[in-house]
Order: structure tokens, then C-alpha cells, then sequence
């Protein structure tokens, strides 16, 4: 970390203190259960065909922050520098920003779906209360915000340059090749993903704390990568993917889909998501397993259950 990049962490959190409730807001509009509920509501009250692409472009950062973190192992701010204070309570490691990287690829795919120059203005203010939010809370520097900035826009821009032959050709197969393509793939990246952990080097003692080589983010991420996309590839094969019909529809969708989110809200903080007595080698399939049943949740049963309510 530079010096530059240090004075601009120790500026921001001497003059931070009094914003820190909007700063910690600002971080939220990266990955955080916040954004999750809010592409919840958007990809049941709105286009289910768009904001699938949303959903794959957030899924996606997701994985790629994690193949990214522990490739390039760099530490964050707070841990190398004890002048600056960790205000997050962030575990993995530093480089690329995680936040600023997926708040590239989901409010990018957003604007991409309607590109306004008020929505040009929109993200780029997003993006940049995200990265100056997380460089005040001491988890990462200037240079670690950049470059998820750059990584989110490059995978951007590579899904908008293959998107259109890989579904053309991807589309021309039956529901059932298309469901083992995609079970494919999620394998593929969760074996990228534990080879990169099994093969790395020990760490620093001093890191080890902050920074558990778990199997578990890599595994939610692909199978909730698998239980959405092939959630949403069944809808379409019934032909449910009927949209809300008027306004009356949406605020029905979204009564129904606010009081279910606050109940599993509940339910997750106060539920068991993890089996205590699981073997160490079983428990990232759970995790895996999970996270695909959340997916298939989101893009098919409730769908489902509003085409049989004619909402």
C-alpha cells in the first residue's frame, strides 16, 4: 500500500465518523443481504428475462471476486497498517475490492437494460460511494477498489460481446441438456475454486485469523449460480414467465414478496444454515446444495406460485 493510499484511508476515517451510518449504507449497494433483496423484488415484480441477466452478471462477480482474492492473496489496509481501523468486520482477502467489483457487474447489467445518461450518472455515483465507502472502512485501498472497478467492467463487457451466439447456441438444445450444461459449468467453477484453495500456500500466522481458506463462498456461489439459472431455464420451458400484467399486479407481487422475505429474514438469523455434525469434507456440499435450492426458490417456485394466482 502506498502512502497515498494510506493518507486517503486515515483522511476519510478521521473525517468519516460523523457520515459513518451513510458510508455504511454506500458499502451496502455492493454484495450485502440488502442488494439481495432488492434484485429479489426486481426479478419478481418487473422482467423476469432481464433481470435473469442481472442476477447472472451479480452470481458471476460473485464467483470472480473469490477466484480473484485468493489467485492474488493481497492483504487489506487494517491488516498490514495499524493506524488504520477496520470498521466492517471483513474476512478474505483485499484485492480486488469485492464490493466495488460486483456493484460494477449488477448496476452495470442494470444500466446496460436501460441506458439513460441519468442512469450513466446513477451508476457512476454508485460505484463511486461504494469504493470511497470501503476504503473508510479501513478493508480496502485505493488501488484495491480500481481494480475491481476494472475487473467488473471487463467481465461486462466480455458477457455483452459472447452473449448473443453462446444463447443462440445454448437455447437450441432441450430443457433437459440445458439443465446439464449449466449443472456442468457450476461444477466446473466450484473444482476451480478448491483447487485454488487446496494448491496455496500457507499464509502469514498474523492472517490466518482474518482470512479462513473456507470452501463455502466458492460453493454458494456456483450452486446458487446453478439453482437460478436452471430455475429460470424451467419457467421459460413451461411458459410461466409471464411478467406482471398492470401495477395492481406488481403491488400485489410486492406485498406478497415483502412479507416472504421479512419471514425468511427472521428465519435466517434465528434458523441453522449449517449442519454442526457434517464431516469437514461434506459441509461445502451443503453449502453448495443450499445455495442451488435458494436459486431454484427465487427464479422458479414463487415465480410459479404468481402464474397460479394470475398476478
Amino acid at each position: 500500500m502506498s502512502g497515498l493510499e494510506r493518507d486517503l484511508a486515515l483522511f476519510l476515517q478521521e473525517h468519516g465518523e460523523s457520515w459513518h451510518w451513510l458510508l455504511r449504507t454506500a458499502s451496502d449497494l455492493g454484495p450485502s443481504r440488502l442488494l439481495g433483496v432488492l434484485l429479489v423484488l426486481l426479478y419478481w415484480c418487473t422482467d423476469y428475462r432481464a433481470m435473469c441477466r442481472v442476477w447472472f452478471a451479480f452470481l458471476a462477480g460473485t464467483w470472480l471476486t473469490d477466484l480473484l482474492k485468493v489467485s492474488l492473496r493481497h492483504p487489506r489496509p487494517c491488516w498490514i497498517d495499524p493506524d488504520i481501523r477496520e470498521l466492517a468486520g471483513s474476512k478474505g482477502f483485499g484485492m480486488p475490492s469485492g464490493h466495488v467489483l460486483v456493484a460494477t457487474t449488477t448496476w452495470g447489467e442494470l444500466y446496460r437494460q436501460r441506458r439513460r445518461t441519468r442512469n450513466g450518472i446513477l451508476l457512476c455515483g454508485i460505484l463511486l460511494s461504494v469504493a470511497i465507502s470501503r476504503i473508510y472502512l479501513g478493508v480496502h485501498s485505493l488501488s484495491q477498489t480500481l481494480a475491481g472497478a476494472v475487473a467488473g467492467a471487463c467481465l461486462l463487457l466480455v458477457v455483452s460481446r459472447i452473449e448473443a451466439p453462446v444463447l443462440g447456441w445454448f437455447s437450441r438444445h432441450p430443457l433437459p441438456v440445458r439443465l446439464g450444461i449449466l449443472l456442468g459449468i457450476s461444477l466446473v467453477l466450484t473444482l476451480i475454486s478448491t483447487a485454488l484453495r487446496l494448491g496455496a500456500a500457507p499464509l502469514p500466522e498474523a492472517w490466518e485469523a482474518a482470512m479462513p481458506l473456507s470452501l463455502h463462498s466458492a460453493c454458494q456461489s456456483s450452486g446458487a449460480l446453478l439453482g437460478f439459472l436452471g430455475g429460470y431455464q424451467i419457467l421459460i420451458s413451461l411458459g410461466h414467465d409471464d411478467n406482471a400484467r398492470d401495477w395492481r399486479s406488481r403491488g400485489r407481487r410486492l406485498l406478497f414478496a415483502g412479507t416472504l422475505l421479512a419471514i425468511l429474514w427472521l428465519l435466517r438469523d434465528h434458523a441453522p444454515l449449517r449442519i454442526p455434525s457434517l464431516p469437514e469434507w461434506a459441509a461445502p456440499a451443503w453449502s453448495y446444495l443450499l445455495a442451488a435450492a435458494g436459486g431454484l426458490f427465487i427464479a422458479l417456485a414463487v415465480p410459479l406460485a404468481f402464474h397460479r394466482l394470475r398476478w
